[in-house]
This record gives C-alpha cells, sequence and structure tokens, in this order.
C-alpha cells in the first residue's frame, strides 16, 4: 500500500550503518511495485522498481533503480548494480527452485533472507 515505511538493514560497513529506509510510492499486484530508498544517514532519495510482464510462455521481470546524482550517486549506483546482480543470479533462481508450479511453497529458508552481501 503506498505510504508503507519499511526499513533495510544489512551488516553495517564503514561510513554505513546498514540501514536503508524505504516508502512504497506504487503497488499494483502483480505487476508493479516501486518504492523510494534514502540512506538512513541521509543522501540522495532514490526510487528502485520491479515489474513483472507477461512474455510468451513466461514472465519477464525489471528491475531499475534510479535517482543517483553526483559522483557519490555514480560510486554507489555502481556498488548496488553489482549487488543487484548477485540477488538475481545467486538469490532469485534459489527462490524460484522452492516454489511450485502454482508459485506457492516452501523456499529455501522459509522466513529468512535469500541473499546475503
Amino acid at each position: 500500500m503506498p505510504g508503507t515505511r519499511f526499513r533495510f538493514v544489512a551488516k553495517p560497513k564503514p561510513g554505513w550503518n546498514g540501514v536503508v529506509n524505504c516508502e512504497v510510492l506504487e503497488a499494483s499486484e502483480p505487476a508493479l511495485f516501486r518504492y523510494s530508498w534514502t540512506d538512513d544517514g541521509g543522501g540522495d532519495r532514490t526510487e528502485v522498481s520491479y515489474r513483472l510482464q507477461p512474455r510468451g510462455a513466461g514472465t519477464r521481470f525489471t528491475d531499475e533503480h534510479t535517482g543517483f546524482t553526483g559522483v557519490g550517486g555514480f560510486f554507489m549506483a555502481q556498488l548496488l548494480g553489482r549487488i543487484r546482480r548477485k540477488m538475481l543470479s545467486v538469490g532469485l533462481p534459489a527462490v524460484l527452485a522452492g516454489l511450485g508450479q502454482d508459485g506457492g511453497g516452501q523456499g529455501p529458508q522459509e522466513g529468512s533472507a535469500a541473499v546475503r552481501t
């Protein structure tokens, strides 16, 4: 539901406490999920979107993370791009492998993160 706030919490790193604050901007089940992304320490407010579109006998998944500015934004976009590629190449296949034909079923470790970065 738009306006819902949530957080991503990861292992802190030097210069980052590991917290990202998010707010749902748009959700249209099952095709679109879009939310804001802001580092707990401030910085750019960026936007993340995930889209599902029918394509032949399957589904096309598209993700975007936009709104980065300046040199710092460039480096953050590069870093997050590497993390997102890992999510899509390692984490997402593991989750999908645990789903049944109807999309239900138990994931690899129900209730835990599928990807650790």
